[in-house]
């Protein structure tokens, strides 16, 4: 967290600085006669310099969008945890409800969800981020079909999410809940962050999870939380 949190400074720093220089070169072409330049300078005042402040400015919005998630890793990691008595199904459905919009022509199936002793938002994270990525995923050749459901094994609730989206390759499986690592088509929006974000709220609340998954055919998440 603290490690974090002061990279923000540097950073402010170098956009900073870029705008000072963005804000001299236009001052200086705004006050100054064409004739003083050549067309070599003119054009690194006018084209090239404007193009490198440009990426230098791309890339620290892309470090703060790092940043930010680092700090979010960080603040679920020392959430206070308060268990109660939630509805599984409950929790479900209203995440469903929110990608209702996505899921119009898509196949949903609920079965077997349970109440049990849980932290409600951290459960509504785990499933939102998963039914997320189960929507995200959905091939256009094939009708959606998304599957939840949950099985009681003496101590443990186990909840699947399943999908036949475009599934993960078995080399990347492993690597599906590190930080930052984004898996399957690179035109899908993301920042890699929603899996390490769930790996470490099941954990928090006590359990565990894990992928199971075949390229082109679909995926199947399941964690497991322990009867309380």
């Amino acid at each position: 967290y603290i490690v974090s949190h002061d990279l923000r400074s540097p950073l402010v720093s170098i956009v900073g600085f870029s705008s000072e220089v963005q804000y001299d070169v236009e001052t200086i072409l705004a006050e100054s006669n064409t004739t003083m330049f050549s067309v070599q300078d003119r054009e690194r005042l006018e084209t090239i310099i404007p193009e490198s402040l440009n990426f230098i400015n791309k890339a620290a919005e892309k470090m703060e969008g790092l940043i930010t998630n680092i700090l979010e890793l960080s603040r679920i990691g020392r959430r206070r945890i308060d268990f109660e008595l939630v509805n599984s199904a409950e929790i479900v459905d209203k995440n469903l409800k929110a990608l209702a919009y996505q899921l119009d022509k898509v196949s949903v199936v609920t079965r077997n969800l349970p109440e049990l002793n849980s932290d409600e938002l951290a459960l509504e994270q785990i499933f939102g981020n998963l039914l997320g990525n189960a929507v995200k995923f959905l091939q256009n050749n094939r009708v959606g079909e998304i599957e939840i459901w949950a099985e009681k094994e003496k101590d443990y609730w186990h909840f699947f999410v399943k999908d036949n989206g475009c599934g993960i390759a078995e080399k990347d499986i492993p690597h599906v809940f590190e930080i930052f690592r984004r898996l399957g088509e690179k035109d899908v929006l993301g920042e890699g962050m929603g899996l390490t974000y769930v790996q470490t709220l099941v954990r928090r609340l006590g359990g565990r999870i894990q992928c199971e998954s075949v390229l082109g055919v679909g995926t199947t998440f399941s964690f497991s939380l322990p009867v309380t």
